[in-house]
C-alpha cells in the first residue's frame, strides 16, 4: 500500500514556484499528462520593449536597473536577449512614450536574490546603466 500511495506522489526535481496549476484535487490525470508549470528559481527574467533607435544602443551583458511601485527598492538585471526583428507595439504596453510602433523584445535576466522580490507578471520600469 505505502509503494502504490508512493507512486501517486509527484515532486520537482528544481526548487521554484508553482506558475499554474491545470487540475483541481479529484479530477481524473490521464498518464503523461502535465499537472502544473513550474518557473523555476534562478529562472526569473524582466521582458520589456524599446523603439528602433534605442535597439541598436543595446548589447547582451549590459545592465540595467528595474523599479517599480511593487518594489521598495531598485534590482538589477542584465541583458541577455534582444529581438532581432522589430514587431508592432502590444496593444497595451506599460510605457510613458508610445511614439514608436515598432519595438524590439528585450529580456534581462534577474540575480537569484532579486529574482524573489519580484512576482510574475507586475509592471516595472528599466532603465540602462
Amino acid at each position: 500500500a505505502a509503494w502504490t500511495l508512493a507512486q501517486r506522489e509527484l515532486s520537482s526535481p528544481v526548487d521554484g514556484w508553482v506558475r499554474e496549476t491545470w487540475y483541481q484535487p479529484g479530477e481524473w490525470v490521464s498518464g503523461g499528462r502535465p499537472v502544473m508549470t513550474l518557473l523555476p528559481a534562478g529562472a526569473m527574467e524582466v521582458r520589456f520593449f524599446v523603439p528602433t533607435a534605442l535597439a541598436g544602443q543595446l548589447k547582451p551583458g549590459q545592465r540595467v536597473e528595474i523599479s517599480g511601485t511593487a518594489l521598495a527598492t531598485s534590482l538589477d538585471g542584465t541583458i541577455s536577449y534582444i529581438a532581432d526583428q522589430p514587431e508592432y507595439a502590444p496593444p497595451l504596453i506599460f510605457s510613458r512614450d508610445r511614439a514608436d510602433k515598432l519595438l524590439f523584445q528585450v529580456r534581462a535576466d534577474l540575480q537569484i536574490e532579486a529574482s524573489t522580490r519580484l512576482s510574475p507578471g507586475l509592471p516595472v520600469e528599466v532603465r540602462l546603466r
